[in-house]
Order: C-alpha cells, then structure tokens, then sequence
C-alpha cells in the first residue's frame, strides 16, 4: 500500500501542487495572509476607512479586498 499523491491546479495562479485540501498553492495562501495582514494593520491604525483608501495606502488590488469582504473576514476586526 504506497502513499498516493494527488495533484490540483491553484484557483489562482493555476501552478500544479500537491493536494492540501484547499483551492489554493502554499505560495498563494502565503500572499493572501500577506494581503489580509496588510489590510488589518491598517485597519487597525485608520478604522472606518473606505475601500479605496485601503486599497491605495496598503497597494492591495480592489478585486481581493472586495473577496475579503465577500467572505467576512474584516467582522472580527
């Protein structure tokens, strides 16, 4: 009984890895929890601050601050 190995395509960035149980590549994961982190620190810093000044002092693309919003992840924050 040997160990198999099953292969997926990153949701993002569509690189091959080794299934993690999740969508994304460890390099992806690794910039999303950059992208998040950036965007709490400067939430933290400057709180009720607007999609466009997030996106323009943290240099985090609309589109993926947009997805963190979708997903509820600032609720906490």
């Amino acid at each position: 009984m040997g160990l198999e190995m099953k292969l997926k395509n990153c949701k993002k960035c569509n690189h091959i890895f080794v299934n993690n149980g999740q969508s994304l590549c460890p390099d992806c994961i690794e910039e999303e929890r950059e992208n998040f982190q950036k965007i709490r620190d400067y939430l933290w810093d400057n709180p009720g601050s607007n999609i466009k000044d997030i996106h323009h002092e943290t240099e985090v693309s609309l589109k993926i601050i947009r997805q963190f919003l979708r997903e509820g992840r600032f609720n906490s924050i």
